[in-house]
């Protein structure tokens, strides 16, 4: 005989981003209790809201459980890092008021304090069981609705699902063996004063996605992006974040050789979902709406017009989707294009290697472009200075942010391509690094990383992710209006799956709009 279900919170719970999701929408009805009603950054709940956190919270348990993350603060930690908490009460108070001070008016006066919080109490078991009792019909009669699948139960739940399930966001996360190891995240640097490890070291991060974003050119892109404040821009989606390893074995040790504690890791980005919400009917020219965003085949995807940028530490990484041409070879993607070089004549590097190398040598006599991403090692104290020179020299020569950023990078030289000269100058093409595979657009390997220990090694590392539609790249069309793509930023260990992140993305993270 089967067994009847006595509760109704043991249905079967959702995925964690639709409870994520929901307690994101202040939509809903009031809280039952007229006092005392539960809160988030010190704004009231709906019902709903506050359902949708419970639930949420034990889908999260149960997973960081799984998946061997069994500390209560690791937990607390990740909740709220997922808005899956609730502001704590202040229930102690009235006890302080009684050992404060031997004054018989604040004694009198917490007494009746506690006495009311004592009676109150009977007033929460009624609301809970008045609460229970109506979640529980609710519950009932949602089955039985759905059973009979009714067209206005599909139509609340398709409304449902455009209406909330578009605020994804783009994750950064580490995986639990990496977790495990004694890496952490945070969106401050950890040398900053401000810092706190309690509150901002996470396993994932989330960036706000940007929607509705014009096509713009790599120009546009500041040689300072990675200085910029996370969220802050709508042209195209920029995001900085900080990641550190921490072995408490090292810490103890006193010797001062940390080569013994290094590990390697690997980073990687992918593409989770992409599609268009509408194409052109090539019959009326009208568009039409596409079901579950699938692109029809031949049609142009966001993928082929998303340029990647990847800065780690002041290693700058450009990634773009290869083109093929008519004999089926994949064709890496260069800036800028050959119609423009042919059409305007244009190439970066506008003042060229020999160029910028002459007006180095004025700031220094032995400085080229070949010492700009290391000038500490080679110039010491004077590095400082030297960067600022340099700095003044750019501007004033209106070097482009491309060409600033690119010579951060070690190997530089293998991204450019010479493709004319002008009075002895050369001139240069920007080679792209072509994505992985439709699902991986980069990847990388971090060998012998080493320990952060206070006085003796405080080394972490900087990543900054920047996402844009190119509107340079011959495949940046009008079909992509509407179109999403939806991405997230893993680091895990060597040999390692890449895996689904403890939110699963359900939507874009980022919609094309625009013209081109």
């Amino acid at each position: 005989m089967e067994k009847k279900r006595k509760f109704a919170f043991r249905q079967p719970l959702d995925r964690l981003e639709v409870y994520m999701l929901a307690a994101d929408n202040p939509v809903g009805k009031r809280q039952l209790r007229p006092i005392f009603r539960r809160k988030r950054s010190k704004t009231i709940l709906t019902r709903e809201q506050v359902t949708a956190i419970k639930r949420g919270r034990r889908v999260l348990r149960r997973e960081m459980k799984e998946r061997g993350i069994k500390r209560l603060n690791d937990f607390d930690q990740m909740a709220t890092s997922l808005g899956l908490y609730f502001d704590r009460k202040g229930l102690l108070w009235p006890l302080i008021l009684w050992f404060s001070k031997g004054n018989t008016a604040l004694k009198i006066l917490a007494t009746t304090t506690v006495l009311t919080t004592v009676l109150t109490a009977t007033e929460y078991i009624t609301e809970y069981i008045t609460e229970y009792i109506t979640e529980y019909v609710t519950e009932y009669l949602t089955e039985y609705v759905t059973e009979y699948k009714t067209e206005y139960l599909t139509e609340y739940i398709t409304e449902y699902l455009t209406e909330f399930l578009d605020k994804d966001r783009f994750t950064i996360s580490l995986s639990d063996k990496m977790l495990k190891t004694g890496f952490e995240l945070s969106e401050k640097p950890f040398d900053d004063p401000s810092f706190n490890a309690e509150n901002d070291s996470k396993q994932a991060l989330f960036a706000i996605p940007v929607t509705k974003i014009p096509c713009i050119s790599i120009a546009q892109i500041p040689h300072y992006v990675d200085e910029l404040d996370n969220n802050t821009v709508k042209e195209y989606l920029t995001y900085t974040f900080y990641c550190r390893y921490i072995n408490k074995n090292a810490e103890r040790d006193m010797s001062g050789d940390l080569d013994q504690y290094a590990v390697n890791y690997d980073w990687g980005i992918r593409i989770h979902t992409e599609g268009l919400n509408t194409t052109t009917n090539p019959q009326s020219g009208e568009a039409e709406m596409l079901e579950g965003g699938e692109v029809p085949e031949g049609q142009v995807k966001v993928s082929d017009a998303v340029w990647v940028m990847v800065i780690q530490d002041d290693e700058v990484i450009l990634c773009a989707k290869s083109e093929v041409n008519e004999n089926g070879e994949l064709i890496p993607q260069m800036l800028p294009t050959q119609h423009v070089l042919e059409t305007q004549r244009i190439a970066y590097m506008d003042r060229s290697i020999e160029y910028i190398n002459k007006g180095l040598a004025k700031i220094h006599p032995d400085l080229t472009v070949d010492d700009i991403c290391d000038l500490e090692s080679k110039y010491g104290n004077q590095a400082d200075s030297i960067s600022e020179k340099i700095e003044a020299y750019f501007d004033k020569e209106g070097i482009q942010h491309l060409t600033r950023l690119m010579l951060r990078t070690e190997n530089w030289r293998e991204r450019y391509k010479i493709v004319g000269a002008s009075d002895n100058y050369n001139y240069y093409q920007v080679i792209a690094e072509q994505f992985v595979s439709d699902e991986l657009v980069v990847e990388r390997k971090r060998e012998q990383v080493l320990p952060w220990v206070d006085n003796r090694n405080e080394e972490y590392h900087k990543y900054t992710v920047v996402i844009w539609l190119e509107g340079d790249d011959p495949q940046c069309q009008n079909e992509l209006m509407d179109g999403f793509i939806g991405m997230d930023f893993q680091i895990k260990a060597e040999g390692e799956d890449y895996v689904d992140s403890i939110v699963t993305p359900a939507t874009p993270s980022t919609e094309a709009g625009g013209t081109t």
